[in-house]
């Protein structure tokens, strides 16, 4: 039965209990303009530039900052594929979250795309859904916590209670 509990709770810590499972897309052919208001529209931070349902790169807002606004380039008349990020880390589903933050603080990013084990983008976790899920491991490891010094102490109490010969 331990062994259950331990494999139930190490599953609990994957990233697919936290990711975001709808994946706002772009194709690297499409014009900036079109992912700035793609960006825009759904209020995030970045769009997973896909070929085939296979993460091939990812545009960010600071990537369009960088590259359109400061150098004031017509956001119409360039491309996706013009600005994207091309070398980009992604996770499959069954990452856990401590390492999967590990990885985001060394490599400084913000998103993940997840992919399975075929390769296809299921999903995509950012920073904020990753330290959810930490808040959720602290919450859950502490109510163990709580419960077993609950335990330990009704248990001292009962060696009071038990005499010894």
């Amino acid at each position: 039965m331990g062994s259950k509990v331990l494999h139930k709770e190490a599953s609990l810590r994957q990233i697919h209990h936290y990711m975001k499972k709808k994946v706002i897309t772009i194709t690297k052919k499409e014009n900036l303009l079109h992912a700035a208001k793609k960006m825009a529209k759904h209020r995030i931070g970045c769009l997973v530039v896909e070929h085939h349902d296979v993460p091939v790169g990812i545009i960010t807002e600071g990537d369009y900052l960088k590259k359109v606004v400061i150098e004031e380039t017509e956001p119409h008349t360039h491309l996706v594929e013009e600005v994207m990020t091309k070398t980009i880390r992604s996770l499959p589903e069954d990452a856990d979250l401590v390492s999967a933050y590990k990885l985001m603080q060394k490599y400084r990013i913000d998103h993940f795309p997840v992919i399975n084990k075929s390769g296809k983008l299921v999903g995509l976790i950012t920073e904020k859904e990753l330290l959810r899920g930490m808040s959720d491991i602290i919450h859950h490891l502490d109510w163990k916590l709580v419960r077993t010094k609950i335990a330990f102490s009704d248990f001292e109490k009962h060696l009071e209670d038990v005499d010894v010969i």
